[in-house]
């Protein structure tokens, strides 16, 4: 596996539809997430990322809760005033397992990830074929909490399962 995050200031526009966003790099980021793996046929994660300016610089997350070897190395990490710091054991508990689209609590055993996310849409594939299938959705919200003893207040953000038989 090979996975790198990191966050960069978002300057320019994008239009969709009839709709541009505008981004202003003192105020907006982009989140770059790369990963190269090859995936077990069957495999399953919950991972969640976010970011935000502070006044002590960048403040954010990238986390999953996925089965892993023991001892190996995990894709969590924190982004806090200037530096990137490794993160384990972290757990994603959904409110109501029933509806995704009720608050979650994403927590680091450590105590150094302490965040409540409230989604609010959603967007999912789901395929399941003779062979193969897939189970996949991805919600958007916002972030409240602590990172690292940093206090997170409405940090934009995603969440996502994936369950699939490849």
């Amino acid at each position: 596996m090979y996975t790198h995050k990191v966050v960069y200031p978002a300057s320019g526009s994008v239009r969709v539809g009839d709709r541009t966003h505008t981004f202003d790099p003192s105020r907006d980021l982009a989140v770059l997430d790369e990963h190269r793996t090859f995936l077990p046929y069957r495999t399953r994660w919950l991972w969640g990322t976010f970011a935000g300016i502070t006044a002590d610089g960048i403040i954010g997350a990238n986390f999953a809760q996925r089965p892993v070897v023991p001892g190996s190395e995990e894709e969590s990490g924190l982004w806090v005033a200037g530096a990137c710091e490794p993160l384990a054991d972290v757990a994603l508990t959904p409110t109501d397992p029933s509806d995704p689209l009720r608050p979650w609590t994403m927590r680091s055993r450590d105590g150094r990830l302490d965040v409540t996310f409230t989604p609010e849409d959603r967007k999912a594939v789901r395929h399941q074929l003779a062979v193969a299938s897939i189970d996949y959705w991805q919600l958007v919200g916002s972030y409240t909490g602590t990172v690292a003893g940093y206090p997170v207040t409405a940090m934009r953000g995603v969440c996502e399962s994936m369950r699939a038989r490849l």
